[in-house]
C-alpha cells in the first residue's frame, strides 16, 4: 500500500479518512436504492451517502472543501487542537511555495506543530493527509502504523 503521502485524491482515501479519521463505516443499501449505501457514525445514524459511482454525491473530503472540513471539525473537537492551513502564496521561510500544507498545532497560542502535516495540490487533500497522520499516530499510538 502507498504511504498516505502518496495516495491521490478520490474514492480510496476517502474511504481511508471516513473509516480512520471519522469513526465511520460503510452500511450497504438494497441495490434498488440509487445509492450504494451508507456512512454510518459510531452511534449507528446514518451521516452521508456512499456513492462511488457518482463521486458528487459521496462524501469526498480528499476532493471537496466543504467535505474536507468535516475532517477538520472532527479533529478539532476531539482533540482540541487547531488546523494551520498555508497556501502556496504564503512562503516565509516556514513553508515554500510547494502547494497547500496542513498540520494541526496546539490550541493554546504557542502555535506549536502537534502532527506531522501534510503538503499537497489542494488544501482538500492536504487536510486529509494531515488528519490521517494525525489520528493514526494519536490513537496508534506508532509512526509505523502512519504510511502502512
Amino acid at each position: 500500500m502507498k504511504s498516505i503521502d502518496e495516495m491521490p485524491a478520490g474514492q480510496e482515501l476517502n474511504e481511508l479518512i471516513g473509516k480512520e479519521v471519522m469513526g465511520w463505516h460503510i452500511e450497504p443499501l438494497p441495490e434498488e436504492y440509487q445509492i450504494s449505501g451508507s456512512w454510518i457514525d459510531g452511534s449507528g445514524c446514518h451521516v452521508r451517502n456512499h456513492a462511488p459511482e457518482n463521486p458528487l454525491a459521496d462524501w469526498g473530503a480528499s476532493q471537496l472543501i466543504l467535505c474536507a472540513w468535516d475532517v477538520v471539525e472532527e479533529v478539532i473537537s476531539r482533540y482540541h487542537v487547531s488546523l494551520r492551513l498555508v497556501g502556496p502564496e504564503y512562503a516565509d521561510g516556514w513553508t515554500t511555495a510547494q502547494g497547500w500544507h496542513a498540520t494541526f498545532i496546539e490550541s493554546n497560542y504557542t502555535f506549536t506543530d502537534v502532527g506531522e502535516g501534510s503538503r499537497a495540490d489542494t488544501p482538500a487533500l492536504a487536510i486529509c493527509r494531515a488528519a490521517y497522520k494525525f489520528v493514526v499516530l494519536n490513537d496508534k499510538g506508532s509512526k509505523a502504523e502512519v504510511l502502512r
